[in-house]
């Protein structure tokens, strides 16, 4: 059972000295709880609790954790699934110092490569950094062309060919004519339908229409039809209403 607890102050208001320990460490030391139990015969019992009263800190998801920088970043890597979720833990820390990996981790998920589909994304981004220079440095042809990310790298494979690597690509990335870069499949998206103002004031009216003749009233009850429009001679905002028995 945890007696003390010392705990070390960040930046407080004032600086804290107590004998014997370093400067703005500060001892919580366990006490003592007591719980009144009771039993369904009314018979009672009490239980001493005794503990340091700290709430621990609670752990999140590497998808939660993305986006977000810590000082000191405490990480188990046990449980993570692939390279990704380590990137994603490892790089959540300001510094490496402040990195602490709790338990020990399997350094084969970082070791053995990259799957097939994974290595041909980073192949694609490659060329799509090619395609940014030669558009910076204006030596783009303008007979490539492509709206989306799979159109403009199938264009540009046509107009290069699958072998052609770009020259800034990592060893570990290149591919052959042994080992060609698929040509990638053109992907199009859904088509569209645009909509005029008309056609949905329209289909809002039928809709209207369908409403009042599926309406049955109560047996008995008279329908009262109420009719309104704006009088020209009024002011604006001011309805006149007939009402038809």
């Amino acid at each position: 059972m945890l007696d003390t607890l010392f705990v070390k102050l960040d930046k407080p208001a004032k600086s804290v000295k107590i004998d014997g320990l370093p400067e703005n460490v500060v001892p919580i030391v366990k006490s003592v709880k007591t719980v009144k139990c009771v039993f369904p015969s009314d018979l009672a019992e009490y239980v001493n609790r005794s503990q340091v009263w700290v709430l621990p800190n609670f752990s999140m998801t590497d998808y939660a954790f993305q986006g977000k920088t810590r000082a000191f970043n405490p990480v188990d890597l046990s449980n993570c699934r692939n390279h990704q979720s380590y990137c994603t833990c490892l790089s959540r820390s300001a510094t490496a110092a402040g990195t602490i990996i709790v338990q020990s981790f399997s350094p084969q998920m970082i070791t053995s490569g990259a799957t097939g589909y994974f290595r041909e994304e980073f192949c694609e981004l490659e060329i799509l950094d090619e395609i940014t220079k030669m558009r910076y440095k204006d030596t783009f042809p303008a007979k490539v062309q492509g709206s989306v990310k799979n159109s403009l790298i199938q264009s540009f494979q046509k107009w290069k060919g699958t072998t052609y690597v770009p020259p800034s690509t990592h060893k570990a990335l290149k591919w052959t004519a042994r080992d060609p870069l698929p040509l990638l499949s053109a992907v199009t998206d859904a088509p569209w339908q645009m909509i005029s103002k008309d056609k949905k004031n329209k289909v809002v009216k039928d809709d209207a229409k369908e409403a009042q003749a599926s309406f049955v009233p109560a047996k008995g009850g008279i329908p009262v039809n109420i009719k309104c429009k704006l009088a020209n001679e009024e002011t604006p905002g001011t309805l006149k209403k007939n009402k038809e028995l």
